[in-house]
C-alpha cells in the first residue's frame, strides 16, 4: 500500500507542477518546451524513486527504530532518486 501511495503522490505532484507551470504562473514564467514527452519523464522519475526507495530500505518496518533513523533514510532515498 505504501508503494502505491508513493507512486500516486509522485505522479500527482509531477502533473500538478506541469499544469501550474503551463497555466497558472505569470506570463513571463509560463510555458514549457514541447520536445520531451513529459509522461516519459514522469515514468523515469517513478522508476528511479521506486528503485531508490527499495535500495535504501524505505519500506521496512520502523516500529522499533528512532525517528532520526527513519528521517535519514528518507533523506538518503530522496537524494539518490
Amino acid at each position: 500500500m505504501q508503494k502505491v501511495l508513493d507512486i500516486v503522490i509522485t505522479a500527482f505532484s509531477f502533473i500538478a507542477a506541469y499544469h501550474i507551470k503551463l497555466h497558472a504562473l505569470p506570463q513571463i514564467f509560463r510555458g514549457l518546451i514541447t520536445r520531451p514527452n513529459y509522461y516519459i519523464v514522469l515514468l523515469l522519475i517513478i522508476i528511479s524513486y521506486y528503485v531508490a526507495f527499495q535500495w535504501v530500505g524505505m519500506y521496512l518496518s520502523y516500529r522499533s527504530k528512532p525517528f532520526s533513523q527513519f528521517f535519514l533514510r528518507v533523506l538518503k532515498s530522496c537524494f539518490i532518486g
